[in-house]
């Protein structure tokens, strides 16, 4: 996606935090998420022609903070744009709002195809949405499941049911939420486990070839809220879901119901969003996808050559920019019976404590070894961080290889990833191919 006239891999908040502090960082919220890579929030004015013009303020105001905070805003249109039945109303929200550099996208219709709107309604208001405003996209997002019809007897989605719409937006998304109690109520298919995230991406996918696609992952959501069972993603699941999205075409991900008051700690709803959940790892995750290991795949081309998986359950993508192929792999199954582990060895990554703290990592690197012992092999990271030598040599290796003396950030450099790929290709004991 074409962002402020950069690509970029946009991950949304819906809805996001307010202004006020993150406790955690004491940072404004905006500023917060910002930092750590998220590049639009969704915000939802409920448009009606007699407050039009105090909205667009209210709306102006927003996309003033958000641009300080060096974010863009998804602006939902709400009922506005399910046809040209509101013509002068939408007319007065996009001219009053399309010259706003803090504007990122406008939202359609939200889940049409659950709420049986019109296609081609959908798509006049799309057209004339993109006539008066070419330099914003305009994404529509469904849901994983249709209300049960003659076409659609068990109320499954299907890309047959979807294909119509893929003339009323630029972007397409689905939004599902596997996480509940009981598992896989929200899309309802006959796939309960988490890899149903992958099946409805796939399926957007194929309804809308030609478009970008979303998909819309849960912090919370409705059937999460009292009196379900409150219960959120573990950072495994929710960081499995992101990469298995990438992998079936998403070129984007949303974040849904951080500002679902009613499965918040006191805290929280003190402060209006779920802070715990993005301090207890989620902040990383957007900051993984951001990393300079891992951001730049999701914006490149699609790769020349062709790769493919052995094992039937395995799903991939390769993609290629600036001399380097990268591939992003998942495992629909939780269950690998013929892999192979190989274990990270521990260094040492205290620059400015190497001779106190070395015979701890060292010991550390020893029960690793010790304990993947006839189970796993370990690829040995000690001499790729810490070189024998005289502290200054290691000093300076750990200086060049992790972001330590320059940001006070002890994760590896792009070099240091390189070598350490280097350390399990000699742990794996396979030759290397050039």
């Amino acid at each position: 996606m074409l962002l402020g006239g950069k690509t970029v891999f946009p991950i949304t908040l819906a809805g996001g935090p307010p202004l006020a502090k993150d406790p955690a960082t004491a940072l404004a919220g905006w500023t917060e998420v910002a930092q750590a890579g998220v590049k639009m929030l969704r915000v939802y004015p409920k448009w009606n022609a007699a407050n039009a013009a105090q909205l667009i303020q209210d709306t102006k105001d927003q996309l003033d903070a958000a641009e300080k905070c060096g974010l863009q805003l998804w602006v939902g249109l709400f009922d506005v744009a399910n046809d040209i039945s509101k013509q002068p109303l939408l007319e007065q929200i996009v001219d009053g709002l399309k010259d706003h550099p803090g504007l990122g996208a406008w939202k359609g219709a939200d889940e049409p195809l659950w709420g049986g709107l019109d296609a081609n309604g959908l798509a006049a208001a799309y057209d004339f949405v993109r006539a008066r405003d070419p330099g914003h996209p305009l994404v529509i997002i469904q849901a994983p499941k249709v209300k049960t019809t003659t076409k659609a007897p068990k109320g499954q989605l299907t890309a047959t049911l979807l294909k119509p719409y893929a003339a009323a937006g630029d972007i397409h998304g689905v939004d599902i939420y596997p996480i509940s109690h009981p598992p896989g109520t929200h899309a309802d298919r006959p796939n309960r486990d988490i890899s149903v995230v992958g099946d409805v991406t796939e399926i957007l996918v194929r309804a809308a070839p030609e478009k970008e696609h979303w998909t819309t992952l849960q912090i919370a959501w409705s059937g999460v809220l009292p009196p379900n069972v409150p219960i959120f993603p573990s950072l495994r699941q929710e960081r499995f879901m992101v990469y298995q999205a990438i992998v079936a075409g998403a070129r984007g991900l949303v974040f849904f119901g951080g500002d679902l008051t009613k499965v918040m700690s006191p805290e929280d709803k003190a402060q209006g969003w779920n802070w715990t959940f993005w301090n207890n790892g989620r902040k990383h995750l957007v900051q993984e996808l951001n990393s300079t290991a891992v951001g730049p795949a999701l914006v490149a081309p699609p790769a020349a050559v062709t790769v493919k998986a052995s094992a039937p359950d395995v799903r991939l993508v390769a993609r290629q920019a600036r001399g380097f192929l990268y591939l992003i792999v998942v495992r629909r199954s939780a269950i690998a019976p013929k892999a192979e582990i190989i274990l990270t060895g521990a260094w040492n990554f205290d620059v400015e404590h190497l001779a106190q703290t070395d015979p701890l990592f060292r010991s550390v690197d020893a029960t690793i070894a010790r304990v993947a012992a006839g189970k796993a092999r370990v690829a040995k990271i000690y001499p790729v961080f810490d070189p024998a030598g005289s502290p200054d040599r290691k000093r300076a290796r750990l200086c060049a290889l992790t972001f330590n003396c320059s940001k006070g950030d002890p994760h590896p450099t792009d070099a240091a990833y390189r070598a350490m790929a280097a350390a399990f290709l000699a742990a794996s004991g396979y030759t290397r191919h050039s």
